[in-house]
């Protein structure tokens, strides 16, 4: 308190319910210990929660709202006290004890003490001190006499001060503004993921709305409020558009979380979409244009609420599926929403096995890329082969299904290796080497195929590599690395998309791309271009409502290489589109030039087949 606690009290839990009614919201809580906000964040990073209530503006780490309120520091000190303070300036605080709160880093009124070598005159209380109000221990102590005088920020200060049974005096502290930098006014906000552009525009709008609720809240906890005109809500009515929802597990740090982080493809995706959205989504004269919302999810719970919020507010489709068990949430808000899903992110089988009327596939099946990676392993002369697989159900369906096409193409499989930890990838490289293979294949996340990949070059000299084509393997990221890595040999790989095609109307696009953002155009930025394509061009035909648009996707058909049209297949919804053969060029030294070759599949030549019960 005040702000908040388990019996949702304080006036954060006021705010929050305001905010959730205003925007037909149900409201939850992820509770943790009273914390500065750098410790909250860790919980917003991992998916934990979707935004964080009192958040000072622009604190590093989060994607702010417009400030709702501002507040300075008190003094808190004994009505009986001999002596009066409204400054920091006032000679007397240099013979008195001062109390404040500990927190993470220095913070303001700390600050502004020591500008006058007042530290000395300083005991700090940390967090916690007082049980179930931790932030209260600095007015506590005062009101027992352990210290002379407090400075706390403005809403702790005047919470407990004006309440307290001992009678005490709240005084605002001057000055607001300590020269030369320190601003002593503190702007408070909401904080959501970085990226996270759909929901901080969702509350952007809930925050004007109701923007005398709030104030009133703030007035009713005794919040010492600094000047801050109302914030007005937006001029135009962005729901006019055709609202197309991005779902990505976008950076929210500058070390991911997880070590096989697909942040690297929802990058690229997020540029992509982008770009389709600046070239594709203007208005015409019977369009109402395109507009992108883009919420930042790094969990399969977090997509999951990202695409009910969406949906909710006006989005005619879903686009993502990058992460474990996002595709899966995402499909399954479609199918309760009736909104079309287009999974560029996730090729599982189990995906595919039963078809639904608002889901569509752009990233291929498993099984065609494991046909492809086999067809491209024979043309190149790599007959006998070691696989690694992962050690689960998911590895052991995907080692099957290379087998069947390893066998289709007359390949040998030597010997197939579990990989149930980073520690057994030494074991395979041994193996291939014992085995005397040509080539190892690994069915492994990309972080593994790069470790996999180094054992490679050290322990199977002469023996080539390959791997799955998750979509983080089909970027410049990953390529780089892995010529970096790798070994000498070079084998063959496989992707939807490759930025080093040249030729016709797929080279205009990738320079368009390489113009804009200054990157090559790698496969997720090309899949994301390609479903906002797909989105625009179904709603060119009249579509205004989710299954409207997944009637019109049916019957779509794009030139998605620039040559002849590709559609979905009617009964799977999975798109037929071609995919290209690359060889990673280990002695590049740009990751623009990290690829050698590139040759394409006709997607008519693939085993593209029904994939649903």
């Amino acid at each position: 308190m005040p702000f908040s606690n388990r019996a949702e009290e304080g006036f954060e839990n006021r705010i929050a319910e305001i905010v959730a009614r205003q925007l037909g919201a149900t409201l939850s809580y992820e509770w943790l210990p009273a914390s500065p906000a750098s410790d909250r964040l860790l919980y917003l990073r991992r998916g934990d929660c979707d935004m964080v209530v009192g958040v000072g503006d622009g604190t590093e780490g989060y994607l702010t709202t417009v400030t709702y309120y501002r507040s300075a520091p008190v003094f808190v000190y004994r009505s009986d006290a001999p002596f009066d303070v409204g400054s920091f300036d006032d000679p007397v605080l240099r013979e008195l004890t001062i109390g404040v709160l500990a927190g993470a880093g220095l913070r303001p009124e700390v600050a502004a003490l020591a500008n006058r070598d007042l530290i000395a005159n300083v005991v700090s209380f940390p967090w916690g001190a007082q049980g179930d109000a931790p932030l209260a221990a600095p007015v506590e102590a005062v009101a027992a006499g352990e210290v002379d005088i407090a400075v706390v920020w403005g809403p702790v200060g005047s919470y407990f001060g004006e309440r307290h049974e001992v009678p005490l005096e709240v005084v605002s502290a001057e000055p607001k503004v300590d020269m030369p930098f320190l601003n002593l006014v503190v702007p408070m906000a909401m904080g959501v993921r970085q990226g996270d552009l759909a929901l901080r525009d969702l509350l952007d709008r809930a925050i004007a709305g109701s923007w005398d609720e709030i104030q009133e809240v703030l007035s009713q906890y005794d919040v010492p409020l600094e000047p801050l005109p109302p914030q007005a809500p937006p001029a135009t009515d962005r729901r006019a558009q055709l609202g197309v929802g991005l779902v990505l597990p976008l950076p929210t740090g500058t070390i991911p979380l997880e070590a096989d982080s697909p942040e690297a493809a929802a990058i690229a995706a997020q540029m992509g979409a982008l770009m389709a959205e600046e070239e594709l989504g203007a208005p015409e004269e019977s369009f109402p244009g395109l507009e992108l919302l883009v919420s930042n999810a790094p969990n399969a719970a977090s997509a999951g609420r990202a695409a009910e919020r969406m949906s909710a507010n006006g989005a005619i489709a879903l686009v993502g599926g990058y992460g474990p068990g996002q595709a899966e949430a995402l499909t399954e808000v479609g199918a309760s929403r009736q909104v079309p899903f287009l999974n560029i992110g996730s090729s599982s089988p189990s995906l595919r096995e039963e078809c639904t009327p608002f889901t569509f596939h752009l990233e291929a099946n498993a099984g065609v890329y494991l046909a492809a990676l086999a067809r491209s392993l024979a043309h190149a002369g790599l007959d006998d082969l070691v696989v690694a697989y992962p050690e689960s159900s998911t590895g052991a369906a995907l080692l099957e299904e290379f087998d069947l096409a390893a066998s289709d193409e007359g390949l040998a499989i030597v010997a197939a290796v579990p990989v149930p930890g980073e520690a057994q990838l030494i074991e395979v490289a041994l193996s291939a080497k014992e085995a005397e293979a040509e080539a190892v294949v690994a069915l492994l996340d990309w972080r593994a195929q790069l470790d996999l990949a180094g054992f490679m070059g050290s322990v199977g000299e002469g023996i080539a590599f390959t791997g799955y084509p998750y979509p983080v393997t089909q970027t410049r990221h990953f390529y780089y690395s892995l010529g970096s890595l790798g070994p000498a040999v070079e084998a063959p790989r496989v992707a939807l998309w490759e930025a080093s095609l040249t030729e016709g109307p797929a080279g205009d696009l990738s320079q368009e791309f390489f113009a804009r953002w200054g990157e090559p155009m790698d496969s997720p930025a090309w899949v994301a271009y390609l479903a906002l394509s797909l989105v625009r061009e179904a709603a060119a035909s009249g579509a205004r409502t989710g299954p409207e648009l997944a009637s019109s996707l049916e019957e779509v058909e794009i030139d998605s290489y620039g040559e002849g049209g590709a559609g979905f297949g009617p009964s799977d919804h999975q798109f037929r589109h071609d995919l290209v053969e690359v060889r990673v060029d280990s002695s590049s030294d740009s990751r623009q030039d990290a690829v050698s070759a590139v040759q394409r599949f006709s997607a008519t030549s693939l085993p593209y087949g029904t994939g649903c019960r």
